[in-house]
């Protein structure tokens, strides 16, 4: 059987228009081949929660660089004349975003400090602070550190630029269990900040283990944050673990990144803070283990969640897999496979080799982005106007990602390709081109085979529709010419 006539066709979403109002991290793109009905459910407060939650007032009740909600745009209120507009909302930032003890003494009372600030301009007014429904009832908050218990009635009230502390604390009264997978059923709860901030109430993971013997916990940061743009290099931390007795000797990092990415830490996984460079849009989980001067590892790892998203309204990515390169993630000359991705203009020019009748235009200087021809200028001559598209990355050696992005699309139909520049004797390679318009993924063709020379004709934008259709060819196949080489382009 063919490969490529057994290969399935890529998934599709059409889109009207999209508003580039920010994605929450639950939303940060639909199911490609779904419609998706983006208006929120009737079952749901303004502000899209669920009008059921339960937040706990005042009670008795690592790390991350903070979680903000509260920097949306508006989306407009519907009052009726002679009605008064409610009162702005405020912005919260709770620092750390998750908190995690690790694993502690049966008995022994162990606390982490939360801090929360205002980050907008309108005093936040802190209505109750509690564990949530479900949490363990080994965790509680101490309020001591805030001037009284806040209540509806009574806020707490912190202005712009200010912030309070309170008290998470964990006394576990059994050890925990270890469950079938040989690892430890932990301690879970979600602490609950009710205030009037966007978004609220505000949620705060917390998670620790009863043990009868110390063990290490590992802590993560991110100097970058939870949400990055794709092509970020981030710069983690594990150098504030910490063992009960005595040093942390070892670290070992791991993660699980999205489907086509090939990044490494640098220098190694078992550097106490290396870098990450997170070049395809979607989520990365990091985990840390440690190990103390016994070699007693931490009771379970640490995590640290990454959400990568593009910030750009068309953004193209181009991955690929090739099966005789038994090393994609090496670098240097000839080391891999060369895959390039091209967007094209509808002014671009060039010869017929496909035989639709039109001209091609792969390899047109200016009208066609890719490699040699990186950041064209097909918009304004004011080079601080952002209309015009620009490869960002370009893979010379395996696996890509190759992204291609725009800001600000004209009213045109654009064409996206990709082109087997040289296999370095690899042989053949299985491409993926994924589209997210405003964040949203629309488009995915997955593990189109392709061979030394190939021209793939993979799809068309057109805007302001925000539609991308699959390019086929008169068989209904994936358009793909063979040994493809334009005689008028040099190098």
């Amino acid at each position: 059987m063919n490969l490529r006539e057994s290969m399935a066709m890529p998934l599709l979403l059409s889109v009207a228009a999209l508003i580039a109002t920010g994605c929450p991290r639950s939303e940060l793109g639909p199911t490609p081949g779904m419609e998706h009905d983006m208006t929120p459910s009737q079952d749901s407060g303004p502000d899209g929660t669920d009008p059921g939650v339960d937040v706990h007032g005042a009670g008795d009740g690592e790390d991350g660089a903070g979680a903000e909600t509260g920097r949306g745009e508006g989306v407009g209120l519907d009052v009726a004349p002679g009605e008064l507009l409610p009162d702005p909302a405020s912005c919260i930032q709770v620092n750390p975003a998750m908190i995690n003890f690790g694993g502690k003494l049966v008995g022994a009372v162990s606390t982490v400090p939360l801090e929360i600030s205002c980050c907008g301009d309108v005093p936040l007014l802190v209505y109750g602070i509690g564990m949530a429904e479900g949490s363990s009832p080994d965790f509680n908050v101490e309020l001591y550190m805030m001037d009284h218990g806040p209540t509806a009635e009574d806020p707490v009230v912190v202005a712009p630029g200010e912030s309070v502390l309170v008290d998470v604390r964990f006394v576990p009264d059994v050890e925990n269990p270890v469950g079938e997978d040989g690892e430890l059923v932990l301690d879970e709860g979600v602490l609950r900040i009710d205030s009037n901030a966007v978004g609220a109430p505000t949620d705060v993971p917390v998670q620790a283990a009863g043990v009868c013997n110390c063990c290490p916990t590992a802590v993560i940061k991110v100097a970058e944050g939870e949400e990055v743009i794709p092509q970020t290099m981030l710069h983690l931390f594990g150098d504030e673990s910490f063992a009960s007795n005595g040093t942390i000797q070892k670290w070992e990092w791991d993660v699980d990144q999205p489907v086509g990415s090939m990044s490494l830490f640098a220098p190694s996984y078992t550097f106490p803070s290396p870098t990450f460079e997170a070049n395809v849009a979607g989520v990365y989980t990091f985990y840390l283990t440690v190990y103390d001067q016994t070699n007693t590892p931490s009771c379970f790892p640490a995590t640290y969640e990454v959400v990568v998203i593009p910030d750009e309204t068309i953004h193209i990515e181009l991955l690929w897999h090739t099966p005789g390169d038994p090393d994609e993630t090496n670098t240097g000359p000839d080391a891999g496979s060369d895959l390039d991705l091209h967007f094209l203009h509808p002014w671009a020019a060039g010869p017929d080799l496909d035989g639709d009748g039109t001209p091609d235009g792969w390899f047109d200087i200016p009208f066609d982005c890719f490699w040699f021809n990186a950041h064209p200028n097909w918009g304004s001559y004011d080079p601080s106007t952002t209309d015009d598209p620009g490869l960002d990355r370009d893979d010379t050696d395996g696996a890509g990602p190759e992204n291609i992005n725009l800001d600000i699309p004209e009213n045109v139909i654009y064409r996206i390709g990709v082109n087997y520049w040289n296999d370095h004797g690899f042989g053949p390679a299985f491409a993926t081109v994924r589209v997210y318009i405003y964040a949203q993924l629309v488009f995915e063709a997955a593990d189109v085979e392709l061979h030394d020379s190939d021209m793939w004709s993979v799809c068309t934008v057109e805007w302001p529709a925000g539609k991308v259709q699959l390019t086929t060819d008169k068989a209904g196949e994936y358009k793909i010419v063979p040994d493809y080489h334009n005689p008028y382009f040099f190098q």
